[in-house]
């Protein structure tokens, strides 16, 4: 208990960049092996049983090399590239209405050649960026709602109606859901935030409705109720092999899960093949490792020099965080099923190149927190990056109401 208090505590042994290494590290080979064992399964094709696992490595090298890439960039250059990344994460939101592939009743990926990029993987990142540099040039008009709220929201909105128009209602909330908790921890009032939301997602219901999308939500969420429908059978097969697996699983490459009991294992369900495979141990240290790595993302954030940095770390952390906790409530019936992967575990080539670039912006703002200022003062506050540290970490979260 010593020692795990130790590594709780702010000058515990593992500083929090090595413990963002280590764990997403760990979380990514976990997710490569459980991919390996489950390719004997009918979804692998009997040319290449092992496809699905190379094609991980592959990304996941690249996602590697994304990140020390990233980690590099100084975060005033990222910054004053936010308006070209959002500019170009749009775009492919367009264009993905336009050229994009249909699956499962949704257009959300682009191919090109052999690969294909889903633009609303990106789109994570760039509210992430959106919303930390609305916090840092509008930290002098947080408080007004017109020349201070209301630009950072308009821009989160925009970038889900995008989402929506795809027909991807559960992204598009996960997206909305991302965007107002940085704009919170960026410094927006609770009111302005709760008011502008409300009457956002109403807009957004009625344009699903207009669009034929809400009649598919609606089946989703009677036949999660009724318990009942392909989607509410494939989390019972899931249950069900969580429930074989007991407390130390079947072994890897054993059970049947990944026979085509459960469909898709190897990518939104993979959770299943961990717990049949590695049993409730297995599970618990996986959720184990999630639960550290927001720690360890949130302790970057508390030492943040300014209100950008501060909303980057706390964005990622955020947004990782999410999207493990609703991966797992599907995978454990606790939610209406819907295709959120498992961070770093998941097959994915998009979602690892994006969780790439979404730690190495985490180390980034690591590394600048030990850092002097190596950028000109005059840059720095008119990008809204001055450091601001001595205000401490509680003036730099979300503002009262």
């Amino acid at each position: 208990m010593d020692r795990l208090r130790g590594y709780l505590d702010r000058e515990g042994p593992l500083r929090p960049s090595t413990s963002v290494i280590l764990i997403s590290a760990a979380l990514t080979l976990l997710g490569v092996v459980m991919i390996g064992s489950v390719s004997t399964g009918p979804e692998t094709t009997a040319a290449d049983p092992y496809a699905f696992t190379v094609k991980q490595m592959m990304f996941a090298g690249l996602g590697i090399l994304i990140a020390f890439i990233v980690s590099r960039v100084p975060l005033s250059f990222v910054m004053s590239q936010e308006r070209t990344v959002t500019r170009l994460t749009w775009g492919l939101l367009v264009a993905v209405l336009a050229i994009g592939s249909v699956q499962l009743g949704a257009k959300r990926w682009i191919a090109v050649g052999p690969f294909h990029i889903q633009p609303s993987e990106i789109a994570k990142i760039t509210i992430i960026l959106i919303t930390a540099k609305w916090a840092a040039t509008r930290a002098d008009n947080l408080s007004d709602y017109r020349r201070g709220f209301l630009f950072g929201f308009l821009a989160v909105g925009f970038t889900c109606l995008l989402v929506i128009l795809e027909k991807d209602m559960g992204t598009t909330l996960f997206l909305f859901a991302l965007g107002a908790g940085c704009m919170w921890a960026g410094g927006a009032r609770f009111l302005h935030l709760a008011g502008t939301s409300a009457a956002f997602l109403g807009a957004l219901g009625v344009v699903a409705w207009a669009m034929g999308n809400f009649d598919y939500v609606v089946r989703r969420l009677d036949g999660y109720a009724s318990g009942s429908g392909t989607a509410n059978d494939q989390v019972a097969a899931g249950l069900d092999a969580l429930r074989t697996g007991g407390v130390f699983g079947t072994g890897l490459g054993e059970g049947s899960a990944h026979l085509g009991f459960v469909p898709k294992i190897h990518n939104d369900f993979i959770v299943a093949a961990v717990g049949e495979q590695l049993g409730l141990v297995g599970v618990l240290l996986l959720v184990a490792g999630y639960v550290f790595l927001f720690h360890a993302g949130w302790r970057i954030a508390e030492s943040a020099k300014n209100r950008a940095s501060y909303v980057i770390a706390f964005g990622v952390s955020l947004c990782i965080a999410m999207q493990a906790i609703f991966n797992l409530c599907v995978a454990t019936g606790l939610v209406p099923p819907k295709g959120i992967n498992l961070p770093f575990v998941s097959y994915g080539g998009s979602s690892l190149l994006v969780l790439g670039a979404a730690v190495g912006l985490l180390l980034a703002v690591a590394r600048e927190n030990d850092a002097p200022a190596a950028v000109p003062a005059a840059e720095l506050d008119e990008l809204g990056m001055a450091d601001d540290r001595a205000t401490g970490p509680t003036s730099l979260g979300g503002a009262a109401s």
